[in-house]
């Protein structure tokens, strides 16, 4: 029993580690910047330039990988922007909805 519970332990790690291991394949592999224009921006709500501007300014003010298995900064960008984007463009139209009624012209 012990030795079919150590197997199965066995088995679990090695298809994490299986995993972890295609996950960076796709990882690298995965390039966003050379989708067309239409989907870069539809996916990012920016065009190339503005997010090379945006990796400019913003990768020297992140933490350097430490790890080889370590997320590239230039991705931790495209997934802030994918993530938060919607929530800032919401919370921009409340802001000038409070700014506008604030200050009536």
């Amino acid at each position: 029993m012990a030795h079919i519970l150590l197997t199965a332990l066995e088995e679990n790690e090695r298809l994490k580690r299986e995993l972890a291991i295609n996950r960076r394949i796709l990882r690298a592999r995965s390039e966003p910047l050379k989708l067309p224009d239409e989907e870069f921006r539809k996916n990012f709500r920016l065009t190339r330039v503005q997010f090379s501007r945006l990796c400019d300014e913003i990768v020297p003010l992140m933490a350097q990988r430490t790890r080889l298995s370590a997320v590239a900064a230039d991705l931790k960008v495209r997934i802030c922007l994918a993530s938060f984007t919607p929530v800032f463009i919401e919370l921009k139209k409340r802001l000038k909805k409070v700014l506008i009624s604030a200050n009536p012209v």
